[in-house]
């Protein structure tokens, strides 16, 4: 299925030989109905701070927005697709990554990481890819689950579904250790009325065993996304949010 041209579809890699990689590399990951094009600003800023073409990579996973929304389960085939991208581009430029990841990209991103077996078809991924990855950035995630997700949405299901006590939620959301990189952090928005505020008992966007987590207001679930990319950026270089 086409995903798009220019950048809309993936964006990333060399521009020739001689291409230097200075920066760890940074992986992009979009949220549900979504693609790799929804980081092009992201991709414009970090440009501008320094990172070369080279250094910024995106692809689009599952069907780049034609599935509505509440059809969209965590499935596995979309969990492989951004773990290989991950392998990807740690091979390719042979650097730890660093990750951001935005919605429900960080429920995917997550599983893909943890590795184990995958809750819909029991396939197994693998190990932990944690060595791979330096600083983890969950962007107004689903990482306990979505607060609104009724039960006989498929999306919402009990087995791959966004719903807090699914299968999946419970199996990215069990380890008592960081799994994600070696940092991880959260930043979300008390306004987020997408995602919402409480899942089993949690902030829904809480990231389990994270450095730092974020909790922002006067955002929605778009504006905290698109509106703290400086934020972003001293969290991926610095580990810090001081100098935001």
């Amino acid at each position: 299925m086409d995903m798009g041209g220019y950048l809309y579809g993936s964006f990333g890699g060399k521009e020739g030989d001689n291409d230097t990689i200075i920066n760890e590399p940074i992986i992009f990951v979009h949220g549900v109905t979504l693609r790799a094009g929804v980081f092009v600003s992201h991709r414009n800023y970090f440009l501008g701070k320094g990172y070369s073409t080279s250094e910024l990579y995106a692809t689009t996973y599952a069907d780049g927005g034609h599935t509505p929304f509440y059809m969209n389960e965590l499935e596995c085939s979309s969990v492989k697709q951004i773990r290989e991208f991950i392998l990807a581009v740690h091979n390719y430029t042979e650097k730890t990554v660093d990750i951001i990841a935005y919605s429900m990209g960080v429920a995917i991103s997550r599983k893909s990481i943890l590795g184990g077996h995958c809750v819909d078809t029991g396939e197994f991924l693998g190990e932990p890819l944690t060595e791979n990855i330096d600083t983890f950035v969950s962007v107004g995630g689903v990482a306990y689950g979505m607060e609104w997700c009724p039960k006989n949405l498929p999306a919402c299901n009990m087995i791959d579904g966004m719903v807090c006590d699914s299968e999946y939620m419970m199996d990215i959301n069990q380890a008592m250790a960081r799994y994600e990189g070696e940092n991880s952090f959260a930043i979300y928005s008390r306004d987020d009325y997408i995602v919402g505020q409480v899942c089993c008992g949690h902030p829904c966007s809480e990231l389990k065993n994270a450095n730092l987590t974020i909790a922002m207001r006067y955002h929605d679930h778009v504006t905290v996304f698109t509106r703290t990319m400086p934020l972003q950026y001293s969290l991926v270089t610095n580990h810090s949010g001081a100098d935001y």
